[in-house]
């Protein structure tokens, strides 16, 4: 199929499943509110060596309560050097999947892409569209125009907007996980994550669906333990205090 045809039929079966009490909702054209990129940046050791990790979120500005239903045309990819580390139950690379069904218990040595449930695993119902890079576990770009949803109103309330807490004790609210991205301790020290543009499919204090288009932000990762003395300790210090940053938000169009 492709990427016209899917985005044309996956915009259908995002409309037909808005239904609630037996009657279809039609979409909105533009957002209440904006959302905003958050990324959480840490490095943890593990029994394998050093990983760098960005948990990626969604955050609301409005109040009240917010359901993401999927995240689509994305365009994000890994900018500076390195891959993405993929360990999953498909295998590492070249194999692996962005799908959180897939991740293992230990969730920080694997990038999976979510929308709202915290915990992977064989109950994590996201699915993901084809146009997810070929080989994830290889690579630098997550695939051009590539989505990812919840199947149905059993499970979208996973996608509920709330206060989250990140990995410096800081509390994010009225925000949604929306992956996380993995790199090698030893990537280099300039990797970042880029996220061009993407958009998303959202209730906002209604069962009406609204679209919020052409997100963005770009998230630097912090040093791995072994690495913060090459970059100076001014530095390294500020980024570690520092976890989070907030990406930039463009006009819904």
């Amino acid at each position: 199929m492709t990427p016209s045809r899917w985005n044309r039929r996956r915009l259908a079966m995002y409309v037909g499943m808005a239904m609630l009490g037996g009657a279809t909702v039609a979409a909105s054209a533009a957002p209440i509110e904006g959302i905003s990129l958050v990324g959480d940046s840490y490095a943890i050791e593990t029994g394998g060596g050093e990983l760098r990790v960005i948990d990626l979120y969604a955050k609301f500005s409005l109040s009240g309560w917010n359901v993401l239903f999927n995240a689509y045309n994305s365009e994000i990819s890994l900018i500076g050097g390195g891959t993405w580390v993929h360990d999953d139950l498909s295998g590492a690379c070249p194999g692996g999947s962005w799908l959180p069904a897939l991740t293992p218990s230990l969730v920080a040595n694997d990038s999976f892409v979510t929308i709202g449930a915290t915990q992977p695993g064989a109950t994590n119902p996201t699915i993901i569209d084809p146009l997810f890079a070929a080989t994830p576990a290889c690579s630098s770009s997550l695939g051009s125009g590539a989505g990812w949803a919840n199947p149905s109103f059993d499970q979208v309330w996973q996608g509920l907007a709330k206060s989250n807490t990140l990995h410096d004790g800081a509390t994010l609210d009225a925000s949604v996980l929306i992956g996380r991205f993995v790199i090698d301790g030893s990537a280099p020290l300039n990797s970042v994550l880029s996220v061009n543009t993407i958009s998303f499919t959202y209730y906002a204090n209604s069962f009406i669906p609204t679209t919020h288009a052409g997100v963005s932000g770009s998230f630097a990762y912090v040093p791995a333990p072994g690495c913060g003395a090459v970059l100076g300790v001014g530095l390294a210090a500020r980024r570690r205090s520092r976890s989070r940053s907030v990406g930039t938000v463009a006009s819904s169009r």
